[in-house]
């Protein structure tokens, strides 16, 4: 069975200690701790992450479905081995990050 977790609030959670598994969705993660971590096949749909550190955490076959990154540490992420929707066209970019942190301002740039 898949853990669904919806409208909660994560804070201060180490998820190197209690991985996160399953879907979450219109989720905000504040100040977690996902370096190194396995991410693969976890979907985060809607979801807000904000003051994290996700360096290095794999991230092969998982969804970042509209996800906003505001002040986080993305270092070593390869977005180019999460999952796709299942109806997109290889034509169009994998995915569009909205990355906000101190002195490097961007919405929805490409990775």
């Amino acid at each position: 069975m898949i853990d669904y977790f919806e409208n909660k609030n994560f804070r201060g959670i180490d998820f190197t200690k209690e991985p996160a598994e399953g879907e979450y969705e219109n989720c905000t993660f504040e100040n977690c701790i996902f370096s190194n971590s396995d991410l693969s096949d976890v979907n985060f749909v809607e979801c807000v992450f904000e003051s994290c550190d996700l360096s290095m955490a794999k991230v092969s076959n998982t969804a970042f479905r509209d996800a906003k990154f505001k002040d986080c540490k993305l270092l070593g992420l390869h977005f180019e081995n999460c999952n796709r929707f299942p109806t997109m066209p290889a034509a169009i970019p994998l995915y569009k990050v909205n990355h906000i942190s101190r002195g490097c301002k961007s919405s929805g740039r490409q990775i």
